[in-house]
């Protein structure tokens, strides 16, 4: 019996070592950025909320009217109606990182300071109407914008990857934020193969 166990345990870890080394040879950049995300954090699906929708088409209209100038990208499962592994309302905002600044004081007027500024994004971690915000400024050559919209256009455009995406997050259920972000990774890099 404990020999059992002891060989399923060692096979999880076998799975998982290459899976991860799958994914640092595929991807090392995303895949060494998943380490800063928590090992101990856990994740919370929740099922579909349509009230997150409205709430994110009503921020993203209010930002659209004041930053006229910038296209703003709603994405994330709260966009694509299905379950919410984090429950946040996602959008990317596409300027040329010289332009930041002119563009900083008003998003700053809505979501207040940004958590993380670098030279081709800014990123805000806030919440609005009661809705966790992720917010990402972003110059449209980085993949910090590109990544993010491809997965989405993915997904939008078939049901089949939409339908497996949602059942990742939803097995994914109180999993660290690491290990999610390592099999939306690993999702991402399958699909973008086939």
């Amino acid at each position: 019996m404990k020999t059992d166990k002891y060989m399923s345990n060692l096979a999880d870890k076998i799975k998982y070592i290459r899976r991860d080394l799958s994914l640092l040879f595929k991807t090392p950049k995303a895949y060494l950025f998943s380490f800063t995300f928590s090992p101990h954090k856990k994740i919370r699906v929740a099922p579909y909320n349509p009230k997150v929708t409205s709430a994110g088409k009503e921020l993203v209209s209010r930002l659209q009217h004041l930053l006229p100038n910038l296209k703003v990208y709603f994405v994330g499962a709260a966009s694509l109606g299905i379950a919410q592994g984090d429950g946040d309302i996602d959008l990317l905002i596409e300027s040329p990182y010289k332009d930041f600044d002119k563009y900083l004081p008003s998003l700053i007027s809505v979501l207040g300071t940004p958590d993380k500024k670098r030279d081709m994004f800014i990123e805000w971690h806030t919440t609005w109407k009661g809705h966790q915000i992720e917010l990402t400024l972003s110059d449209p050559s980085s993949p910090i914008f590109r990544e993010p919209l491809a997965g989405y256009a993915l997904l939008k455009s078939n049901p089949k990857y939409l339908k497996e995406y949602e059942q990742m997050k939803i097995s994914s259920n109180g999993l660290s934020e690491r290990e999610y972000k390592k099999r939306k990774l690993e999702f991402f890099n399958r699909v973008a193969k086939i």
